[in-house]
């Protein structure tokens, strides 16, 4: 079983299709290893609960502006039992190797070609490299030496050719590796798979997004068994740190999921794991909206550290609304966007009383945004 949600397919409706490959069946520790060892290539245990991680997210909190949540499928490899709030667990037994990626792309691809109000969601996370294209490789990849990339999807081809599709919002989002060593670049020989073969027809889009975790020749980081670094950035720009106001209303739009997730990757990478978003985009409609405005997490406290633990802090918020601490020291919450008064009092008068303006709006990164009142002895 592949289909994890099915809330509907009667249009406008969102479909998603998410990929997590940590387990590779021929690379070195896979169930049929070959003599790949120079690829320097190895088993993944973050793929996969980045994937699990976006789909959860897509499934329970996506609010997009006219289409309703559809259908999650997914492929995981290793298989695995999905729970989703407010669902039935759900095993996914289908690997993404290339016989079953062929069909449920087809599959995937037919549902959001009943509408061309429906929005199109694929997302990969796996091992990835870059050479005139972008290839993802599968679970199978490497089961023959004399054809490497038969078992390889090329990703910009399938998005190419993803433009006949009725949908006419498709966001592609890639968690992938995208090095190519100069020694490796004549080993990968071959013709990867096209999902959707590109034609020379109008693209019929009006929105899409195709986005890569990084720059080329460029890895994509993520620590041992936690969700992607890009992965993090992407949901942490859907909820709200890519959000603006926009005619009156808060949304997040293909602008402003760029310009999130560079900058959260800028903020909490280093020059060691330097990681940037390459990006292709058309329009400029929304996926995400707000009924209210998002809420953004800040940390208050005082320059000399030392005043913090003196201080009583309060937020005075334009629209009338007040915050309060329930404790001494840092405080750390989550407030709607908007123009705030600042005011930080010490009752024991060992600090002067301070009161200032901050504009607390996204873009926001790296959460949570520090704001520190400066006071005098």
């Amino acid at each position: 079983m592949t289909l994890v949600i099915n809330r509907g397919e009667d249009g406008p409706r969102v479909h998603v299709l998410a990929i997590g490959v940590d387990n590779y069946r021929h690379l070195p520790g896979g169930a049929e290893p070959r003599e790949l060892d120079r690829l320097r290539l190895r088993q993944l245990s973050s793929a996969t609960p980045s994937a699990l991680k976006m789909a959860e997210w897509l499934a329970l909190y996506l609010n997009h502006p006219h289409a309703r949540f559809g259908t999650l499928e997914m492929l995981l490899s290793p298989p695995q039992t999905v729970y989703l709030a407010g669902e039935n667990p759900k095993i996914v037994t289908d690997v993404p190797n290339r016989a079953t990626i062929r069909r449920v792309f087809d599959e995937w691809k037919d549902r959001c070609n009943t509408d061309e109000r429906n929005v199109a969601v694929f997302y990969f996370c796996g091992h990835g490299v870059a050479r005139q294209s972008q290839y993802l490789l599968l679970e199978d990849f490497g089961a023959s030496e004399n054809d490497l990339l038969e078992n390889a999807v090329d990703a910009r081809a399938t998005y190419e050719g993803m433009s006949q599709c009725k949908a006419r919002s498709q966001y592609f989002f890639l968690d992938t590796c995208r090095e190519m060593p100069h020694w490796l670049t004549n080993k990968l020989e071959g013709g990867p798979m096209v999902l959707a073969s590109p034609t020379s027809s109008v693209d019929r889009r009006t929105d899409s997004v195709f986005m890569i975790a990084t720059a080329p020749g460029r890895r994509a980081f993520g620590k041992p068994k936690d969700v992607g670094r890009f992965t993090k950035s992407v949901i942490w720009a859907l909820r709200g740190s890519g959000a603006r106001l926009w005619r009156g209303r808060w949304q997040v739009d293909y602008a402003g999921i760029h310009a999130a997730v560079f900058s959260h990757l800028e903020a909490t990478g280093s020059v060691a794991v330097s990681q940037s978003p390459e990006t292709r985009v058309i329009g400029e409609a929304a996926l995400q909206v707000f009924v209210d405005p998002p809420k953004i997490p800040i940390t208050v406290e005082c320059e000399p550290e030392v005043a913090t633990d003196c201080a009583r802090f309060a937020l005075l918020a334009g629209c009338g609304e007040c915050f309060y601490p329930n404790s001494s020291g840092p405080w750390r919450l989550r407030v709607p966007a908007d123009t705030y008064q600042l005011s930080a009092e010490f009752p024991r008068g060992q600090f002067r009383e301070k009161s200032e303006m901050h504009a607390i709006y996204p873009p926001y990164s790296p959460p949570p945004h520090d704001f520190h009142v400066k006071v005098a002895p």
